[in-house]
């Protein structure tokens, strides 16, 4: 294994760090190892990315309109007290 180390960490980052390692019940050097292992993997779509592979999926289909039903009267609650 190797070590890596990060200088001039901000405190509030820290504690963050340290908080959200705790929060699941794991040391902070393994949350910031899962961190890293997670933004480094390349299987990982962005948001961007994930737009841009949805939008190549469907342009074939060309424009779509949905129907949009009639809006209705909302069901009343069962009344319990009766």
């Amino acid at each position: 294994m190797s070590v890596l180390t990060v200088r001039n960490i901000d405190e509030n980052l820290k504690r963050r760090l340290r908080v959200a390692a705790a929060e699941r019940g794991i040391s902070m050097e393994e949350h910031v190892r899962r961190l890293l292992a997670a933004a480094t993997d390349s299987s990982a779509a962005t948001g961007e990315e994930l737009l841009r592979s949805i939008r190549a999926r469907v342009k074939g289909l060309g424009e779509i309109q949905l129907e949009v039903p009639e809006r209705t009267d909302a069901v009343r609650p069962a009344d319990f007290e009766a």
